[in-house]
């Protein structure tokens, strides 16, 4: 009887945990907290050659280099859902106009993310345009 009942306390044991452990661990409130990502893909096409556009997720803070500015501001997630406070960013020009345009529109998908989800290695942020921001992990 002693041996089922730890048996029994075993497997109860381990279906708890097993809602809380995922591929890489425990999982955390914040599964994007710590992590570092560069953008690969805006409005469906890869980013401008050159030009390096981050996110950093820290302690209910994100930011990172824009392109030609470097920007920050918090975030919320809850589940898959993703929101971001709002966004502050230095004002220096772009000297390169495409890279300009390529910071304001990166910048403003943001501000409009709703949700997240990991695909293999690649981080995606959906929002309303439909298309994602698709980032690769900075190692």
């Amino acid at each position: 009887m002693n041996g089922k009942l730890v048996s029994a306390a075993a497997l109860v044991l381990a279906l708890a945990l097993a809602g809380c452990i995922g591929p890489g661990g425990l999982k955390r409130a914040d599964p994007l907290g710590g992590t570092s990502w560069e953008l690969t893909q805006l409005d469906g096409v890869a980013t401008l050659t050159g030009v390096e556009v981050t996110l950093q997720f820290d302690d209910g803070q994100a930011g990172g280099s824009a392109g030609c500015n470097s920007y920050g501001g918090a975030y919320e997630i809850k589940g898959h859902d993703l929101a971001f406070g709002p966004l502050h960013s230095t004002l220096r020009a772009c000297l390169d106009e495409m890279a300009m345009a390529q910071e304001q529109r990166y910048l403003q998908a943001l501000g409009q993310t709703s949700a997240w989800e990991f695909g293999g290695e690649r981080l995606y942020l959906h929002g309303a345009d439909g298309q994602p921001l698709v980032f690769s992990p900075v190692e």
